[in-house]
């Protein structure tokens, strides 16, 4: 007979995937409105720098959520150079995704060299996994469940030498 702790295991095993697919809590859009932010948002990227005039005591954000989401902006006043402002995504009272803000304020000197340096920065993992998400993990919680199920019903056979 099979127990009602095994069925139990096997529904949660099974609405898990349904949970994790329901969980995309990122900011959709980004601006930051009196200064530079670097690199350009992107939702995946959580670390930044905003680069304020000297004298700009607080980054002003303008950003769009999805419903159900609600917002912390953290340490955003009194700033001064090398500040971490932080912008904290909660669902369900506990914080999901924090996004961090390095702040540079710019100086009026002068400097000896002026060279501009581009890095391109590769996030092709979090990318590949973020446009295939909808296809990875259903897979990959159907081999789970079924080996879960194959466990849990079947056990684990020793082979006899």
């Amino acid at each position: 007979m099979i127990g009602i702790k095994k069925i139990l295991f096997f529904l949660v095993l099974l609405l898990l995937p349904t949970m994790v697919l329901a969980n995309d809590v990122f900011l959709e859009d980004l601006q930051v409105l009196n200064g530079e932010l670097s690199p350009t948002f992107t939702k995946m990227n959580n670390k930044y720098t905003i680069e304020l005039e000297t004298g700009e005591e607080e980054v002003l954000f303008k950003y769009t959520v999805n419903d159900g989401i609600s917002v912390s902006v953290q340490n955003n006043s009194n700033l001064k150079d090398n500040s971490i402002v932080t912008i904290d995504l909660i669902q369900n009272n506990v914080v999901v995704v924090s996004y961090e803000f390095n702040i540079l304020m710019e100086t009026n000197t002068t400097s000896v060299f002026n060279e501009i340096k581009n890095e391109e920065v590769e996030v092709g993992n979090i990318e590949f996994m973020q446009k295939h998400k909808n296809i990875i993990i259903p897979i990959s919680a159907a081999l789970l469940i079924a080996l879960s199920f194959k466990i849990i019903f079947f056990g684990i056979k020793k082979k006899s030498i």
